[in-house]
């Protein structure tokens, strides 16, 4: 406690990040590397991001959230991602759940894609995708398309939607997945979001890691996360190295390759970029 005449030392320095006036994209989200709440109490989106729900209901309220203790939603169970992806976890009969995107500059079309599954398969229920004018009010959302989840869809699978100038600029920057409420309790995960100007044919490879690994070679897969484009170069090396072998270097327009002659019992590092030959 401090008396009028004296001051306390100076508390540990913190830093901060405010947000960007507009999302910077290219985007790639899938949430596998962030703190997880246990218990489903912490406010623990992504920097920037926000929700609106106004439950006051502890078991729904703080929805939607990054989660991995949900069995079926796991990511692992698809080869997007690892364990995290964000939970819609929404009560019967409501009320709704929205997610809010940081707002991206309105002057040119943007696409969206993502991997979306159900949590159930026993009710059907739906969600929206559209535009908002902030982040905090829902008066005026605008609805672009949406998805009903049948009551047996529990594989992912990828939906892509593209908003152009001319929407954004009438209806808001801020885009929104709305999830519906219905008349049983209903729960999906959505991972791998990818965010990018619709125009754009360049982005990193995602989902790079081998399969069909023998005593001395393996095949490198991977995925292209924009639509068009993809001439990949790929490089590796022993993991105990500093000089990278490069192969295919922006001369392979498959999304996979094989790696040859490799020593046993070793561990190799790889990695895949697009050489980025097709952007408009």
């Amino acid at each position: 406690q401090c008396d009028p005449s004296t001051t306390s030392e100076w508390s540990d320095w913190v830093e901060f990040t405010n947000c960007l006036t507009y999302m910077d994209l290219p985007l790639h989200a899938n949430f596998d590397y962030m703190p997880v709440s246990p218990s489903n109490t912490e406010n623990n989106l992504p920097g920037c991001w926000t929700r609106i729900n106004n439950s006051t209901d502890p078991n729904y309220m703080n929805y939607p959230l990054v989660e991995n203790n949900q069995s079926l939603c796991h990511s692992n169970y698809y080869p997007q991602g690892l364990y995290n992806y964000i939970r819609f976890n929404l009560p019967a009969n409501g009320p709704d759940q929205y997610l809010v995107l940081p707002p991206v500059d309105p002057v040119n079309d943007v696409t969206i894609s993502f991997w979306v599954r159900s949590a159930s398969s026993e009710t059907s229920y739906s969600y929206n995708i559209g535009l908002m004018p902030n982040n905090y009010s829902t008066d005026d959302f605008y609805v672009k398309d949406g998805y009903n989840f049948g009551g047996s869809n529990t594989d992912y699978i990828q939906n892509t939607y593209t908003f152009t100038a001319q929407e954004m600029a009438s209806n808001g920057n801020y885009i929104v997945i709305w999830a519906r409420s219905s008349n049983a309790a209903s729960s999906f995960c959505i991972d791998d979001i990818d965010i990018y100007p619709a125009n754009y044919h360049c982005g990193e490879p995602v989902n790079v890691h081998a399969e069909d690994i023998s005593y001395t070679s393996a095949h490198i897969v991977w995925e292209n996360p924009v639509t068009g484009g993809g001439e990949w170069s790929v490089r590796y090396k022993k993991a105990t190295d500093e000089d990278w072998i490069y192969k295919y270097d922006g001369g392979l327009v498959s999304l996979g390759c094989d790696l040859d002659n490799l020593e046993s019992n070793t561990t190799y590092t790889v990695a895949v970029r697009d050489n980025c030959n097709d952007i408009d």
